[in-house]
């Protein structure tokens, strides 16, 4: 579980899940180059890029005042070093370990927000079943 003392804003904690989310799509797509039999490398990327896009719009909807209010006890930094890790080893099998981190990750901070938006909330609730789903499904193409 990520958990820290770091303190964020609704829309700086966004900012980086918005980045996670487009940082995952590359690497995927980059994995799936070089491993074209795991499809489910694919499905992450373009679903990545479309979740970026949908979390940014649900930031700007939210109203201003309420982002403001302090989210602490989230930290991106392991998520951060992981992908960051991984952009230079397109290795599907830490693809694997990562939707397992943002799984928890996303669990974690629905929670955290739900307050402050309850739209935001449930879509990272969904983020964290669909990286449960992707989880498995890497799980049966790697064997």
């Amino acid at each position: 579980m990520v958990v820290s003392l770091e303190t964020y804003t609704f829309s700086s904690l966004m900012r980086e899940v918005v980045e996670i989310e487009q940082k995952l799509g590359e690497i995927c797509r980059k994995s799936f180059e070089g491993h074209p039999d795991i499809r489910t490398l694919k499905e992450i990327a373009e679903r990545s890029e479309k979740n970026a896009e949908a979390l940014m719009k649900l930031v700007r909807e939210t109203v201003v005042e309420m982002t403001l209010e302090p989210i602490s006890g989230v930290s991106t930094d392991e998520i951060a070093d992981k992908l960051e890790s991984l952009s230079e080893k397109n290795d599907p099998v830490q693809i694997r370990e990562i939707c397992e981190l943002l799984s928890e990750f996303y669990t974690h901070i629905s929670r955290k927000i739900s307050q402050i938006s309850a739209e935001t909330s449930m879509y990272l609730k969904k983020l964290a079943r669909e990286r449960k789903k992707d989880l498995q499904k890497l799980e049966k193409e790697l064997g």
